[in-house]
């Protein structure tokens, strides 16, 4: 049987783009992407903005206090590789999405559940954000099963 684990870490590309340009700045900060929320900080994430709203809709909710920042692939290429090292160690079978999304492929396992755990953990410890998951027998269903994590 395949095994796919989705995986998404919540606020890692906005730590990772807010560290590189030397920001101590403790507003929301929205990191978007075609017109919508990609990634968010931990104090965005608790004034209820969601991935994937509207940029518009997050600006309201957050009343103009939101720093917002664009998503730019080559500015995050480091936190990809931080956010995809880990995956490495369990799978040699990696795409990535982008910096902070990924699909594993742990069907070569024989014990993928415990192995997704495991690579779960690994990368909570290093990067210390929330994590999406799911696990499927197809991608689009470890994507659309995924839920976030409990560490």
């Amino acid at each position: 049987m395949r095994y796919f684990l989705y995986l998404r870490v919540l606020g890692h590309a906005v730590s990772a783009l807010t560290k590189s340009l030397n920001s101590g700045d403790d507003r929301p900060t929205l990191l978007t992407k075609d017109g919508r929320v990609f990634d968010a900080n931990q104090i965005a994430f608790q004034r209820r903005i969601s991935l994937g709203m509207p940029i518009k809709e997050a600006k309201v909710i957050l009343q103009g206090e939101a720093r917002v920042l664009e998503y730019k692939p080559e500015q995050l290429e480091e936190a990809q590789q931080q956010f995809l090292n880990p995956c490495l160690i369990y799978s040699d079978r990696i795409q990535a999405i982008n910096a902070s999304e990924a699909l594993v492929d742990l069907s070569a396992h024989p014990e993928p559940l415990d192995i997704a755990c495991s690579l779960l953990r690994h990368i909570h410890r290093e990067l210390s954000c929330p994590i999406v998951a799911g696990i499927a027998p197809t991608t689009w269903l470890a994507q659309r099963s995924s839920r976030l994590c409990e560490t």
